[in-house]
């Protein structure tokens, strides 16, 4: 689980988003993102894995509360520039 780079045009982008993994011998661990249809690239910053949602859930535990609670997240991403050799 993780985020896709924002702006960057897929289902998703900017918000907190899962994806698959599979070991395949002799080349590794390569992802698939089914929502958009493609295999995970540089656009895909990997916060965490498990093995489901429970084990990456952003979030554990119970509020107890009176009040209205509302919980808002967001990721701002930048890309960091290439230095020239």
């Amino acid at each position: 689980m993780g985020c896709q780079h924002q702006d960057s045009g897929f289902f998703g982008d900017s918000q907190m988003h899962a994806w698959a993994e599979a070991f395949v011998p002799n080349v590794g661990w390569i992802g698939f993102d089914p929502t958009n249809n493609l295999l995970i690239n540089h656009n895909h910053i990997k916060v965490c894995h498990g093995k489901d949602y429970t084990d990456c859930a952003p979030l554990k535990g119970v509020v107890y509360t009176l009040g209205k609670n509302e919980t808002k997240y967001s990721v701002s991403v930048k890309a960091a520039q290439q230095q020239q050799q």
